[in-house]
């Protein structure tokens, strides 16, 4: 994959997240913005719905009607008759003593009144006093909620008068003092009907000069038509943001999951292209390294052959011999490359068959460091802390792999190698050290993936397939071990085998 087809991916892929995030932020604050603005409706409806409960509740206990069977003006009481608003014109009610009411001249009365209403004992008092053998019969219509009483029983008619108030005087108490808790114990029960959980404070303030202004950050006051002038009303109410972030917690959390989800997939899409663009570099760089591994000993081989086909007639035996030798190696060589190959494939599966047996490590040690004993481009030190450290390994494949850590210093490491072998309660510790620090930090985590190479560029300053540590993890893990690497202060290699005893 080209590196500017890349970068346009991860471009576009970066647009997407930072259009997806616009979106939902979006969404969500339009989502609030109309949950704020249904929420301070509601309170206003609720405190509305408060007013008007509290003066409809005001009006059925403080006002009284009085029915009466004769003329209005026979009775004195054409100056009170008058119609009176129950609800609306509570401030204007009648006054009146009924002490000016003619007793003698009532043919009959019925009085229709709320609940404790003194003034009415007083009438009916009276009406026993004077004219009647007062022995009340009750109707009540629920409807209403008023009582009505007659002092004349057993006439259907006017019961029916009663019914629909045509001759009729309703007096209406004045109440002068608000009662501000009623009115903020409704106030509370209709924000519980909507499921609003609110700190308010209901404030009469009616005198301004009197009234000490909670610390809230809202106000409002009532827009119902029921408020008289005389009384004024502010409710103050605290922070709501907490209330509409509970309201919309649905919502935001649903938009969390999808930015996470949307955001991560697309992560994983830009791993996944990343290890593909990995792969398909590895790909390439294996593909070279095998073919220059590969020409090199087939073209010697191939000028041996050349050369022993043209001295074939010198009757050189020692030159013929010299280059069958060559080709013989070159074709030896190929063959060790062939078998790694091979062995790789089957690293993965279950045909590797271990054949483990109980083996000194210091003699693994040592037959690994002879092999770069007459090496003089390098120093090899080896520290052995007991000749006798035994371990239920595969010798052959312990050796290729710790021959592998060797081989990986001498090419790669600094100018100093060192070998370690020594020994913990439960396992044999083997170190490969060199003095170089050529190992990145991204390196040693993909060192042991199979066909990572360290690379600069396109160019390898040694050859390689980029097997020999993939299979050294593979065999130490088989072996129940482990392999780490440290890169400071210099590249070092452990490797950690359960150890036994030499009793095996």
């Amino acid at each position: 994959m080209k590196d500017r087809k890349y970068r346009f991916l991860l471009i576009f892929i970066s647009v997407v997240i930072l259009f997806t995030l616009a979106i939902q932020v979006y969404w969500n604050f339009k989502n609030y913005k109309e949950a704020e603005r249904k929420l301070i409706a509601d309170v206003q409806t609720s405190l509305d719905q408060s007013i008007d409960d509290y003066y409809t509740d005001l009006a059925q206990r403080n006002n009284f009607g009085v029915l009466m069977k004769g003329s209005v003006g026979e009775i004195g009481l054409d100056k009170f008759f008058k119609r009176v608003d129950s609800i609306r014109n509570i401030t204007t009610a009648l006054e009146f003593s009924v002490d000016d009411v003619k007793i003698d001249d009532l043919k009959g009365i019925t009085v229709v009144s709320g609940d404790n209403l003194d003034s009415l004992e007083i009438f009916e008092e009276r009406l026993r006093k004077n004219r009647f053998s007062f022995d009340p019969n009750t109707i009540t219509r629920e409807s209403q909620s008023v009582t009505f009483s007659s002092g004349e029983t057993g006439d259907d008619g006017f019961e029916e008068q009663v019914t629909a108030l045509t001759s009729k005087i309703i007096l209406s108490f004045k109440e002068d003092e608000l009662n501000v808790p009623q009115l903020a114990q409704n106030f509370q029960e209709n924000l519980r009907k909507r499921k609003i959980n609110l700190d308010f404070n209901l404030m009469n303030t009616s005198d301004p000069s009197t009234v000490v202004k909670p610390d809230f950050q809202y106000s409002t006051q009532p827009e119902t038509e029921l408020m008289p002038a005389s009384h004024n009303v502010t409710l103050y109410y605290g922070n709501y943001r907490g209330e509409l972030l509970k309201q919309n917690l649905t919502g935001i959390l649903l938009s969390a999951l999808l930015i996470v989800g949307v955001i991560s997939c697309l992560f994983y899409l830009v791993v996944v292209i990343r290890n593909q663009k990995a792969l398909h570099e590895m790909k390439n760089d294996l593909i070279s390294n095998i073919t220059h591994e590969f020409k090199t000993p087939i073209a010697t081989a191939g000028v041996a052959l050349e050369a022993i086909q043209n001295f074939a007639g010198s009757g050189d035996p020692q030159k013929t011999d010299k280059y069958l030798s060559m080709g013989r190696d070159q074709l030896a060589k190929l063959n060790v490359m062939v078998e790694k190959i091979l062995e790789t494939a089957t690293l993965d599966s279950k045909e590797l068959v271990l054949e483990k047996n109980a083996t000194n490590l210091a003699e693994v040690i040592e037959n690994v460091i002879n092999k770069y004993q007459n090496r003089n481009d390098k120093s090899l030190s080896i520290n052995i802390t007991n000749d006798e450290i035994y371990s239920r390994v595969d010798a052959f494949h312990i050796e290729n792999a710790i021959n592998n850590l060797v081989d990986n210093a001498f090419k790669y490491g600094g100018d100093e190698v060192q070998v370690t072998l020594s020994e913990t309660v439960d396992n044999a510790v083997i170190e490969v050290s060199d003095s170089g620090t050529g190992l990145s930090y991204k390196d040693s985590k993909n060192i042991f993936d199979k066909f990572y190479r360290v690379s600069q560029g396109n160019r390898h300053d040694v050859k390689g397939f980029g097997i020999g540590l993939f299979y050294t993890k593979t065999i130490i893990e088989k072996h129940g071990g482990t392999i780490s690497v440290a890169i400071k202060p210099n590249t070092k290699f452990k490797i950690e085998i359960p150890h036994g005893t030499n009793n095996y």
